[in-house]
């Protein structure tokens, strides 16, 4: 059995197949690190995001889970029990599915995810507050914790300095790097970092935590806490 996908990218949809028999979940909660890396919440776990290797701007909204990594597309069509036509000498693809229009299947075993699954289990030790206004949320993107804000200055004071994955610095009683979330006209601050940012809301939710992410859900869905 094969499930008949669509993603959408810029003026193309490709029209792919995966196995059924080797798709444990289907999800459609994205979560984005700083460093732009995605991953996909399913059964407590957080499973990096891949996709079609030609993709430039994709619209993917449910994420098909495998044992190491999510796939990423846009809409699945149907299921179908087709028998393939094999495909040789191929990275890409390793057969076509003949259904109406014609459904290529993707070489999963070919994939080669560079991040590792995470565990990301409810933590109960740390409560949260009755407060709503608990966390900063950037941009709808990221989360602070509202007691790890120092303060909120503007863009305009950024020195422009790009390193690493900094876009310059600001002076806030010291010398504190910023990194870029939005090209916004608000830089919040916390001891360690800055983030330059166009929206800032406040807001509070449940925190989930893996070895080294911690997460808010949200009204705007599943947001990784930066501090």
């Amino acid at each position: 059995m094969f499930f008949l996908c669509e993603i959408e990218d810029t003026n193309k949809i490709y029209k792919i197949a995966l196995p059924k028999e080797k798709i444990t979940g289907i999800s459609s909660k994205l979560i984005k690190t700083p460093d732009n890396v995605s991953f996909c919440l399913f059964a407590n776990k957080l499973y990096p995001v891949y996709s079609h290797k030609n993709l430039k701007k994709p619209r993917l909204k449910f994420f098909l889970v495998f044992e190491k990594f999510a796939f990423g597309i846009t809409r699945i069509i149907k299921e179908t029990n087709y028998s393939p036509k094999k495909i040789e000498n191929n990275d890409i693809y390793t057969g076509v599915i003949f259904d109406k229009d014609e459904y290529f299947i993707y070489n999963i075993e070919k994939i080669s995810v560079p991040h590792q699954i995470r565990d990301s289990t409810q933590n109960n030790k740390k409560k949260l507050s009755k407060d709503k206004k608990e966390y900063l949320i950037l941009d709808e993107k990221f989360a602070i914790y509202k007691k790890n804000v120092v303060t909120i200055l503007q863009s305009k004071e950024v020195i422009k300095f790009p390193v690493d994955k900094y876009i310059g610095f600001i002076e806030h009683k010291k010398i504190i790097p910023v990194k870029k979330i939005t090209d916004g006209k608000h830089v919040v601050v916390t001891n360690h970092n800055a983030y330059q940012c166009n929206k800032i809301r406040l807001i509070n939710g449940k925190v989930f935590e893996s070895n080294d992410m911690k997460i808010l859900k949200c009204d705007f869905g599943n947001l990784q806490i930066l501090e």
